[in-house]
């Protein structure tokens, strides 16, 4: 694509690779001067310390309980857009859809298949069943 040619679009992906906090991230997003309409960024910030997922989903990325792996390697991600940037200016706040989508691996995805049809899954049925309700 010709976009990531641009000036614009290499000054921004660079200060991107060196942004530690949100502000840094739209200093960095400015840089496309309002252009490039059809992009959007997401960083990861070393100083960003979010939670986003539930306690009651969180313990199931831990130990003992590590049935769920979550998709971003960290929780520390910023996104950014024009229309983002645009409402926090305009609103000092954006809000934006969060995506619940659940991936399964083959294993868990037969689990899932037999407890719905009532059936059986083993000894794992205790430990499964309630992350799944």
């Amino acid at each position: 694509m010709k976009l990531f040619d641009q000036k614009e679009f290499y000054e921004c992906a660079t200060r991107f690779s060196v942004a530690s906090n949100p502000a840094d991230v739209a200093r960095s997003w400015l840089q496309l001067k309002g252009g490039f309409s059809e992009l959007s960024g997401v960083v990861h910030l070393d100083n960003y310390n979010r939670t986003v997922l539930p306690s009651c989903i969180r313990k199931y990325t831990k130990e003992p309980l590590d049935y769920l792996v979550p998709y971003f390697m960290s929780e520390s991600l910023y996104f950014v857009d024009n229309k983002m940037l645009k409402s926090i200016v305009q609103n000092e706040m954006n809000y934006f859809p969060i995506d619940y989508t659940v991936m399964f691996d083959t294993n868990m995805a037969s689990y899932i298949n037999k407890l719905v049809r009532g059936e059986s899954i083993g000894e794992v049925q205790e430990r499964l069943l309630p992350l799944v309700d």
